[in-house]
């Protein structure tokens, strides 16, 4: 939680450190577990907003990894897909990025189709697809904006 306040406040050095302590003790009490992938997902975000593109990319393949494997088809996978396609994005590999945005988006429509927050990635997809100079993201929170 503190790792959170920290980023929001743009302190990403310092929310990465935290994030990364609750990963190893995480990877320790309860490896391979939803909780690790959380944690990988909150490391790989903070590296995202520094620009770290391999590192994120790696720690949300991670969770990805971990999540398909204990829930798969859950929301949680959508989220991770929806990181990865984040960071691919960023990396220039939009057909890799627009793939998994859209399995995220698939995940959302089957598991909670008519939930508001979950509409982001269908509006993210549009302007991948539409205007792919203009995707630009807000590291204190990562959405995508255009």
């Amino acid at each position: 939680m503190l790792g959170e306040v920290l980023r929001q406040q743009g302190k990403l050095e310092e929310a990465l450190e935290k994030f990364r302590r609750a990963l190893g003790i995480r990877e320790e009490k309860v490896p391979n577990s939803l909780d690790v992938a959380n944690s990988c997902s909150n490391v790989g975000s903070v590296m995202w907003g520094q620009g770290k593109l391999e590192e994120a990319l790696e720690q949300h393949r991670r969770a990805l990894e971990i999540q398909e494997e204990q829930a798969p088809n859950s929301l949680a996978v959508a989220s991770s897909c929806n990181n990865v396609g984040f960071v691919l994005h960023d990396q220039g590999k939009l057909e890799e990025a627009l793939k998994q945005r859209r399995r995220a988006l698939k995940i959302q429509d089957e598991q909670a189709p008519t939930h508001w927050m979950l509409r982001l990635p269908a509006t993210t997809l549009g302007h991948c697809c539409s205007n792919r100079e203009s995707w630009r993201r807000r590291p204190w929170n990562n959405v995508a904006v255009p």
